[in-house]
């Protein structure tokens, strides 16, 4: 059960794409149509990005 911020964990191919060289700073969830869904996270400098539905993506908002 989710309180309507977390999104469920899927895998998929490409949940490991690009987690390497994720710039630290204020991200945004955005759904498959690119509206943002709400959630926001910080990532640290080395911090892997969570998992997220296939068709998602996380937006860059800049730095923290």
């Amino acid at each position: 059960m989710t309180d309507g911020k977390e999104v469920p964990r899927h895998a998929s191919q490409d949940d490991d794409a690009g987690q390497g060289d994720t710039q630290p700073g204020i991200y945004e969830l955005c759904n498959i149509f690119g509206t943002p869904a709400g959630r926001r996270i910080v990532v640290a400098p080395g911090q892997a990005m969570p998992q997220i539905p296939h068709g998602w993506s996380w937006r860059h908002l800049g730095s923290s």
